[in-house]
């Protein structure tokens, strides 16, 4: 279970901004990111893609005076609560008195918070939605867009919870986790940075590594927090255009649906469950080697599908 991070509140000056930041900020006396954003704003939360987080001032101020643990591990809860969908989130923001976000430039023309799934759901943050409203741009070097958090209705002081974690079984780190590098420059100092998904950003591929390895794929849900929810995953067949059909099994303690994953695009099911409990995808056709279709593609690992969507949302104890 990952730790539950708490969101401060930085006071500065009557004249400038009351930043809410994930820690302490290097200054409260300095625009955030070359953005005056007057009287009105009362909390400031830094947000960003899985791949702009250092496109913030102070994100990479952070990074190379400390490191991107430092930086990330501090967004956990902030993140839970956005893989839970733009509602859920916007109750969030405002259960935490978040009032503005601060995004990278790439984000905003990009429309969207986007992190794929791994330890937590799919993020797909839309900042065009009614939930937001675009204040000010900024350009230079650290270009940066601010959001206003726009009050949607529901009761904004009462603490949302949103710690969870998902766990798989049967894989290895680099299907669910992103990889990092860097270079050392100098003495005591890094740059090259470089983070990318062994799979790509839209899908990881589950491989039959049997007799080594169990040829089931196993999701869990935990939280002590959030007692049910609905998930929906997206399979898709191996191999792209050129995929021969391929039927896998989702199961869990009370639920049972075969897919069929074809060429044409992803399948998708929609599963709920409990805190603790396990999702299992099981191969009901053979993983296939590329030359039983391919006489030309020699590899010799055997790709039974991809996860291209795995996306989480609360239920209401009571459904």
């Amino acid at each position: 279970m990952k730790a539950t991070t708490k969101i401060l509140s930085v006071l500065s000056l009557p004249s400038l901004v009351i930043f809410a930041f994930l820690f302490w900020p290097i200054s409260t006396e300095l625009p955030v990111n070359g953005i005056e954003t007057g009287a009105e704003a009362i909390s400031v939360l830094l947000l960003s893609s899985w791949d702009d987080v250092y496109s913030l001032e102070y994100n990479n101020y952070w990074r190379s005076e400390a490191s991107e643990e430092f930086v990330e591990g501090r967004y956990d809860e902030v993140l839970d609560a956005a893989s839970l969908g733009d509602e859920f989130f916007n109750q969030f923001l405002q259960s935490k008195g978040i009032t503005h976000v601060l995004v990278p430039e790439s984000t905003s023309v990009r429309g969207q918070i986007f992190h794929k799934w791994g330890e937590r759901g799919s993020i797909d943050i839309d900042v065009n939605s009614r939930f937001f409203t675009l204040i000010e741009k900024t350009s230079g070097p650290f270009a940066s867009a601010l959001y206003k958090v726009r009050q949607s209705g529901s009761n904004s002081d009462q603490d949302v919870a949103a710690d969870y974690s998902l766990e798989w079984s049967n894989v290895d780190w680099w299907f669910y986790r992103s990889g990092r590098s860097k270079k050392e420059v100098g003495m005591y100092s890094y740059g090259g940075y470089s983070i990318g998904y062994d799979g790509g950003e839209d899908s990881s591929w589950f491989y039959d590594l049997s007799p080594d390895r169990s040829n089931e794929l196993i999701l869990q849900f935990n939280s002590e927090s959030i007692q049910k929810v609905g998930i929906r995953i997206g399979l898709r067949a191996a191999y792209g255009v050129s995929a021969p059909d391929h039927e896998v099994l989702v199961e869990t303690k009370n639920f049972s649906e075969r897919l069929t994953l074809t060429a044409a695009g992803p399948s998708y099911v929609d599963v709920v469950v409990e805190a603790g409990s396990e999702i299992r995808i099981k191969n009901v056709t053979p993983c296939k080697l590329p030359r039983e279709f391919e006489p030309n593609d020699e590899s010799i690992f055997k790709i039974c599908y991809g996860v291209g969507t795995v996306q989480v949302t609360p239920v209401n104890v009571s459904q």
